[in-house]
């Protein structure tokens, strides 16, 4: 049976979690500490949150291309993760770091408020700070244009 892609999510339409993550310790981007996720980054601008860890081998799949679409600037890539501090840094290190911020939920609060099946799991928030789409599973070339571009373009 396929997993379907596309889950319901109360969150869609409402402000996105207020609930701040402390910074990945030891990550460094040019130099500086690469911020924790503060819900003030959700105000203005599309912003993607990805939900991944260090073990999970669809995020591994997926990472290659988040740090490609990265690259368009139109949109902030957080990043909400689970693990070891080590582990994390070298899943970054391996692939590249896309992420403006990355945050950790260390109890698994913010995930709970987000309503996370598992990871990985993306959400999009619009410029005003509302979810305006979740995606259980990997992103994909399949999936990348249909949903997350098209939501950003919208913006």
């Amino acid at each position: 049976m396929a997993r379907s892609s596309k889950i319901p999510s109360a969150l869609i339409g409402r402000p996105a979690p207020a609930t701040a993550l402390p910074p990945l310790e030891g990550l460094v981007n040019e130099g500086a500490q690469v911020p924790g996720l503060d819900p003030s980054v959700f105000k203005g601008k599309v912003s993607v949150v990805n939900v991944w860890a260090s073990w999970c081998v669809p995020c591994h799949d997926e990472a290659p291309l988040l740090t490609e679409l990265a690259k368009d600037k139109r949109c902030r890539w957080s990043a909400s993760t689970t693990g070891r501090a080590r582990q994390r840094r070298r899943f970054l290190g391996r692939y590249g770091n896309p992420f403006g911020v990355v945050g950790v939920d260390g109890n698994g609060r913010a995930s709970i408020e987000m309503g996370v099946y598992g990871v990985p799991e993306t959400f999009v928030v619009g410029h005003e700070g509302t979810v305006v789409y979740k995606l259980v599973g990997p992103v994909t070339p399949e999936n990348v244009d249909s949903v997350l571009k098209t939501e950003i373009r919208r913006r």
